[in-house]
């Protein structure tokens, strides 16, 4: 199956789940509707065991800065095929390229572990950001009684739970590159408000006090 291919299966994926695609001026960086921007990136399998991939150079430039969206920025390395997609946050790979001369980075796969290594950076299991493509809670109007309508358990357990498996991520990810989680506190079963805590700013310990608090939450 050639590069092409896939590379279009892929953006047909995210038109569907995030809306219609628009190229950005940047080469290989597409924007879907308001939600998304990424660079999409496709290796076929090599030697058995690894993936190589090249990125673009305006996905890697720190100071250069894209169209506002839900989720902002996102580098998808395509794993040989369209239902194996590494979905990494761009300030992770950023930080990850930091340094390296050339704008090349690996992949190996080690017994369904997906590692992200280049030089000069320690290796990094990236195997939690496979196909973790972000996810929109939808706003719901207010009931009758002008109050919210009740929370769905699970989202809100979803909104937690991705802020908590990012903080288990933080061992491998370079410092002062963490992406802010935006959660919601609720309060008798209703959404009170949003709220986003800013990782570089917080220490994991305060963090997850704060999560836990926030899961207990009964206003």
């Amino acid at each position: 199956m050639s590069s092409e291919f896939v590379i279009e299966e892929v953006v047909r994926q995210l038109a569907r789940r995030f809306g219609s695609a628009r190229r950005d001026a940047k080469a290989r960086i597409l924007t879907f509707g308001p939600a998304i921007t990424c660079s999409i990136n496709y290796s076929k399998l090599l030697h058995g065991n690894k993936y190589i991939f090249g990125l673009p150079p305006a996905i890697l430039n720190a100071d250069g800065s894209f169209a506002k969206t839900e989720f902002g920025e996102f580098v998808l390395l395509v794993c040989g095929s369209a239902d194996k997609i590494l979905v990494l946050p761009r300030p992770i790979v950023v930080g990850m390229m930091r340094g390296v001369g050339s704008r090349r980075l690996d992949i190996f796969v080690d017994s369904g572990t997906y590692i992200f290594q280049t030089t000069k950076h320690p290796k990094c299991d990236v195997t939690e950001y496979l196909n973790a493509f972000p996810v929109s809670v939808p706003p719901q109007p207010p009931g009758s009684d002008g109050q919210m309508p009740d929370a769905t358990p699970d989202r809100v357990h979803v909104k937690i739970q991705f802020a908590l498996i990012a903080l288990g991520r933080q061992r491998d990810v370079p410092c002062g590159f963490r992406p802010a989680i935006k959660i919601f506190l609720i309060s008798n079963n209703h959404l009170r408000r949003e709220q986003s805590i800013d990782f570089p700013t917080l220490d994991s310990t305060r963090t997850r006090g704060e999560l836990s608090r926030i899961s207990t939450f009964s206003g």
